[in-house]
């Protein structure tokens, strides 16, 4: 398995729904940007599709394909585990379609804002800011904020200015706030990747691949999720099927930002 986290995730939802690994898959589709999973009973969930990291030979991918849909949504999110990315990548979009399905029976553990997760967090110009994954809208918010700014990229040659993404061993320990993307989660680093930042005052996880119950990310020293909530599954498929990415997706999902609530104490007289 891809790590511990992966299979923290997929604990906590069977703990806290286990009826939803009984529902039947309705459609999986896999886009250019994400793959789709969704349910009988309409919910869906998304993974970014990656497709640097399936390794694509031929026409084909290493799945059961044609066989997906009309299996439990148990026998999917299992593939989440994987270390092949193709089932990785639609695991962990089944297992998100339980986690949309039990968003909002968990809404009272979080503090819940809608929006653009760039205006949850702080920025001071005394930081160094390390983001994993060029997430460009987020870099342009991030530039000329951030005292010092650090982009890793598993493919940098492609993204001007940026760093390979094996220099977080030396840039993520040093991080007062840490952006990180949630594909990290299909390509199995998401779990170095939080040891590293363990310092950073801020470690935010941002992306539609991640889920939208997030305690075991909590647990691990997220401090903010910047997710989507599916609105209308049938249109975002849609969106998928037709090679759809973040933009489009936008007008059937809203943008949720996801903190763990405060616990007040109270002050008792001795």
């Amino acid at each position: 398995m891809p790590g511990t986290l992966i299979g923290e995730i997929l604990a906590f939802l069977l703990k806290n729904i286990p009826e939803a690994f009984q529902l039947k898959v309705k459609n999986v589709c896999i886009g250019l940007g994400y793959t789709a999973v969704q349910l009988e009973n309409g919910h869906l969930g998304l993974c970014s599709t990656m497709p640097s990291e399936l390794g694509l030979e031929g026409c084909s991918l290493p799945l059961d394909s044609g066989k997906l849909a009309g299996r439990s949504l148990f026998d999917l999110a299992k593939l989440a585990g994987s270390w092949i990315p193709a089932e990785s990548i639609v695991g962990i979009a089944a297992v998100n379609a339980a986690s949309q399905m039990l968003y909002k029976r968990r809404t009272g553990s979080y503090q819940v804002s809608v929006g653009n997760v760039t205006s949850e967090f702080e920025v001071r110009s005394s930081d160094r800011v390390v983001m994993v994954g060029n997430i460009k809208p987020i870099a342009s918010f991030l530039e000329g904020k951030a005292g010092e700014l650090y982009v890793l990229e598993r493919s940098p040659q492609l993204r001007g200015g940026s760093l390979p993404d094996t220099a977080c061993e030396e840039y993520l320990p040093k991080a007062d706030v840490a952006v990180i993307t949630a594909s990290t989660l299909v390509n199995g680093t998401i779990d170095r990747l939080l040891q590293l930042a363990k310092g950073a005052r801020e470690v935010i996880l941002v992306g539609p691949t991640s889920p939208i119950t997030p305690e075991p990310l909590f647990n691990h020293g997220v401090t903010l999720v910047g997710g989507v909530r599916v609105l209308n599954s049938d249109v975002v498929l849609r969106v998928v099927m037709e090679g759809g990415g973040a933009k489009q997706l936008r007008e059937a999902c809203l943008l949720v930002n996801i903190r763990p609530r405060k616990v007040e104490v109270e002050n008792k007289d001795k």
